[in-house]
């Protein structure tokens, strides 16, 4: 049996006002917590040196960890292009910097866990969107030590994609292994 781990990467920007989030109406009333999003514009506030980063369900890697994930087979995404910008701070400080080679990973797999890290449901997908059963945004709030599972989603990969991801910079990282 294989492992599963919860992360939590780096969060480098955010996306821009022209990012449409296509559920917004389901996440405001409580009928979805991982936001849907078309037409992504991410504008970084740092320049991150990670090959993996994110923003609210939103993953990005480095275009070689994308070539490398594709390699080997891995099942529960797919890749995009994905407009960067950086943020016009960034750009003041830093007017030589180059902007990072990232593409959009759109996770597909399923995995249902509770707060204790918990396994309720997987969809045996190598890469996945983690979904808290459990989570109450009043409570969970003021929880502090979860990690990557505090939130209402987390991206949860197989000890397999975990290992091709340590062979990348993922420094920043938070990991938690989740009980199967």
């Amino acid at each position: 049996m294989t492992a599963l781990y919860a992360l939590d990467p780096v969060v480098p920007g955010d996306i821009s006002s022209d990012t449409k989030i296509v559920n917004i109406d389901a996440l405001r009333n409580g009928d979805d917590h991982v936001p849907v999003y078309d037409n992504v514009t991410f504008v970084l506030n740092i320049h991150p040196s990670e090959d993996l980063v994110q923003t609210n369900a939103l993953y990005l890697v480095s275009r070689k960890l994308s070539t490398d994930v594709l390699a080997a087979g891995f099942s529960g995404f797919a890749f995009e292009e994905v407009n960067l910008k950086m943020d016009e701070n960034l750009v003041a400080l830093f007017p030589d910097l180059e902007s990072p080679d990232f593409v959009r990973m759109l996770v597909g797999g399923e995995v249902e866990i509770n707060v204790k890290g918990h396994v309720l449901y997987w969809s045996l997908d190598d890469f996945c969107i983690g979904r808290r059963v459990d989570f109450d945004s009043e409570t969970t709030s003021s929880m502090s030590g979860l990690g990557p599972i505090g939130g209402p989603y987390c991206l949860v990969v197989t000890e397999r994609a975990y290992d091709l991801l340590l062979e990348y910079d993922i420094e920043g990282c938070e990991v938690r292994q989740l009980t199967i």
